[in-house]
């Protein structure tokens, strides 16, 4: 869980706490109300952006003993012919 995460999880108890929705929380704090929607979306989208590098990283591992250079000329052939 991220930051982003236990930020919306401190909206939502808040606002259940006050009997607001987090939406209106949000619109209360900043004059932004669909900023909480926003957040949402961003959270979503950085755990499937960890999810990629984190699955990118595992199926190409540094190679024991290999240079740096060549291990990244290795990747860049590898993110090309995958389509990434």
């Amino acid at each position: 869980m991220n930051d982003l995460h236990k930020l919306l999880r401190k909206v939502e108890t808040y606002a259940e706490s006050t009997g607001l929705t987090p939406e209106a929380v949000c619109r209360a704090a900043t004059r932004n109300p669909r900023l909480y929607d926003r957040l949402k979306r961003r959270a979503a989208q950085t755990d499937a952006d960890v999810s990629r590098l984190e699955k990118f990283m595992r199926s190409n591992p540094p190679e024991k003993g290999a240079s740096a250079a060549r291990h990244k000329e290795d990747v860049n052939a590898s993110t090309s012919s995958q389509g990434v």
